[in-house]
């Protein structure tokens, strides 16, 4: 005989047992209890709730002393943002185990399906006979399946005996199997696709197929690999191997092998039509290499050890194959380098050796330093700070037979101490300091004899800060304000530098020269209140000029350039920047403006943006501008303009010339994305490449097209 029967109303159940439990709210058409068989039964639009989790059907029951359930009939289980339906399901809500038959469901990005899946615990779901994918589609254009998926919230994905299939189509019987795997293990917190394929064409390359081959060992070891065919250069092969070894730190591992030949231009076109040329004559094939390896550990909350490798072949490879790289740094170096950092300051130990015979750089072998911060001495004004340095150096230079030179070797201990006392004079923060510099080179250049050079440091930074605040709401073309802040502050400093023991053309490291040089500036912030509560203080615009003055030069002394950066931030969707160098010396514009970089970045959301930045330097101006469009449904169009106007280029003066234009399409394809890139190089000619990406793994693991990097405000107080 039931004990409680209630209709459209919640009934909360809760384990005798275990008074601090939560208990499980059931609410449907009808709840009847049963009290001697300890089981909740609701029939009709059933929902069931407990902590986080909300089970619904059309006939669910419930055991009150073991907090089990069976759903029967259209179930669906949901916990977050991770749902699944099916016709049938068990599960207890006390040790998070259970299962659900003939089930559907998504888990974060991906949708699955499948014959049953298990519930093992919190951690651990197991489905069997199975599919995965990030297509929503009835008919998904790509899926994975696999005989046993073993799936980890926020951790990884295991799939058995998995296949990979396309159906570009979207049609039932037109599923294409692409790869099958005995084992895959994809992190959950990897957005990078498993397959890459980037078609092209460049000056530089000819015809070309990049692939990229994602493979995942554990969650903790990932990678590519790389095979590359360039018409104009051959087949490459490459490796990456992403680690992470929780005892001694994580990095990365890569290995490139490009195979090179010289061949004409047109050689894929002239083998199709003319099969019977011999192409032998074009074929001067030479290995080449790349090795790079970066790793870094922390052995203590405050103690880092970061290591890099670089090694190549010879020093236009990188520059051949991965240009962005090439720009960026074109020589790196291969070091290793622990900091241990403490309240007082930081020590460090430095190993930087040449391992491409084609370098020019300067060997730390090692180099030991311990750098003291400022540290009030007692209760007094007084403040220390120190540098100290050790270092066994050598100088080496490119082995080129043609410009051979010989390698310079030091072994240098160096010192910096200085005393300075922080006071307040009426409204002025004043500090003035002194110190001294002493340096020991086990030789001179060019010479065997050990030398000591020593000089003296002396000089006083003061600096104040001015402030109104204006009971403004509004500026002209509706910039919006909670009232407005002007800061003010000047600041000048002078240093004296004296005439050091040695000269500084016999120190092969750390000389330093008689110098007595006084900096001026003055800051301008507007500033105002943004955020609930108005309690975030932000810059609408700053405007920081800067000079020196140089009591050294002769005859009488002179002033230096003048510096100036100017940041606007009116409103969210516009930002503008302006820095700028003058010689106050020189009589006309052409001549006084040394050099400028004008810089503005409007955002419009989810319309697009468009950045436009020009720079003038040695009667050189050149323009970059970028514009992206995103407001017409299903399309994105992008363009990049780099070029130069009233310039000079390898001696020639050039009006007007176009370095860099790229275009790009991108088409939403559901659940993937299309890009058609052209781009038009002055130096490498005209380039065509199609991309095809998952948006679930828009992160595509090479490096392609132009960016404009927009202005960015400095900080905020």
């Amino acid at each position: 005989m039931p004990g409680v029967i209630g209709t459209s109303r919640p009934y909360a159940l809760q384990n005798a047992y275990a008074a601090d439990d939560e208990p499980i709210e059931c609410d449907g058409d009808k709840v009847e209890y049963f009290e001697t068989e300890k089981k909740v039964v609701g029939t009709g639009d059933v929902v069931i709730k407990y902590k986080d989790l909300t089970l619904t059907s059309d006939k669910v029951t419930v055991w009150t002393d073991s907090y089990a359930v069976l759903a029967e009939g259209n179930v669906t289980f949901a916990q977050g943002d991770n749902i699944f339906k099916g016709e049938t399901m068990e599960y207890n809500f006390k040790d998070s185990t259970g299962s659900i038959v003939d089930f559907a469901g998504r888990a974060e990005e991906w949708y699955v399906k499948g014959k049953e899946a298990l519930r093992v615990s919190e951690e651990k779901f197991v489905v069997r006979k199975s599919y995965l994918t990030t297509c929503d589609h009835e008919v998904p254009h790509w899926k994975i399946s696999a005989d046993r998926v073993e799936v980890y919230p926020n951790r990884m994905v295991n799939t058995y005996n998995a296949v990979a299939w396309l159906n570009p189509l979207g049609m039932k019987g037109l599923n294409l199997p692409i790869m099958w795997l005995p084992y895959y293990c994809h992190p959950l917190d990897d957005n990078k696709p498993q397959v890459t394929l980037v078609p092209g064409k460049s000056s530089d390359w000819g015809y070309y197929l990049l692939s990229a081959w994602r493979y995942n060992l554990t969650p903790n070891q990932k990678g590519n690999i790389y095979i590359d065919y360039r018409e104009k250069k051959d087949l490459a092969l490459g490796l990456d191997y992403i680690y992470d070894t929780n005892a001694i730190g994580k990095g990365s591992l890569f290995g490139y092998s490009p195979n090179e030949r010289g061949i004409e231009n047109n050689y894929l076109s002239h083998k199709w039509f003319d099969s019977g040329k011999d192409y032998q004559e074009f074929k001067a094939e030479s290995q080449k290499y790349i090795l790079r390896e970066r790793h870094q550990w922390t052995p203590g909350p405050n103690t880092l050890v970061t290591a890099e490798l670089h090694k190549y072949e010879d020093k236009n490879v990188i520059k051949d194959y991965f240009y962005d790289d090439y720009e960026r740094d074109e020589s790196p170096l291969s070091y290793a380098l622990a900091t241990h950092s403490m309240s007082f300051g930081s020590m460090s130990l430095l190993t930087q050796e040449r391992v491409n015979s084609f370098d020019e750089m300067t060997e730390m072998l090692p180099e030991a330093k311990l750098n003291i911060y400022n540290q009030r001495i007692g209760e007094s004004r007084f403040y220390y700070k120190g540098d100290f340095k050790a270092v066994n150096m050598n100088q080496v230079y490119p082995n080129d037979v043609a410009n051979a030179r010989d390698s310079q070797h030091a072994n240098i201990f160096d010192s910096y101490n200085q005393l300075s006392y922080q006071a307040k004079v009426g409204f002025l923060s004043v500090m003035p300091y002194a110190g001294t510099k002493q340096t020991l080179l086990s030789r001179e250049i060019d010479k065997d004899q050990s030398i000591i050079s020593g000089a003296a440091y002396t000089g006083v930074d003061i600096s104040t800060k001015f402030y109104k605040v204006f009971d403004a709401q509004s500026l002209p073309f509706g910039i919006k304000l909670n009232k407005m802040r002007h800061v003010v502050t000047p600041t000048m400093g002078y240093l004296h530098v004296s005439r050091p023991t040695q000269d500084s053309s016999l120190m092969l490291s750390d000389g330093v020269s008689r110098s007595s040089v006084m900096t001026l500036g003055l800051e301008n912030k507007l500033q105002t209140k943004i955020g609930e509560g108005g309690n975030q203080v932000v810059d609408l615009a700053m405007l920081l000029v800067n000079t020196t003055y140089d009591f050294n030069h002769t005859p009488g002394g002179q002033f230096g350039d003048i510096t100036s950066k100017l940041e606007l931030k009116p409103y969210a969707w516009l930002t503008a920047t302006s820095n700028a160098v003058v010689d106050p010396h020189k009589r006309y514009h052409h001549q006084w403006l040394k050099q400028i970089d004008n810089n503005v970045s409007f955002n419009f959301d989810k319309l697009g943006s468009l950045g436009m930045g020009h720079s003038y330097q040695a009667g050189s101006n050149n323009i970059i501008a970028q514009a992206k469009l995103e407001s017409v449904p299903g399309w994105k169009f992008s363009g990049y303009w780099d070029f130069n106007f009233l310039a000079t280029r390898n001696g020639e003066k050039v009006i007007r010339k176009f370095r860099d234009q790229e275009y790009v399409i991108t088409k939403n394809l559901h659940c993937w994305e299309a890009d058609l890139r052209y781009n038009i190089s002055e130096d490498d000619g005209h380039e065509i490449m199609l991309i095809f990406r998952l948006k679930a793994f828009p992160d595509v693991p090479f490096r392609f097209g132009k960016t404009y990097n927009k202005p960015k405000i400095g900080s905020q107080s």
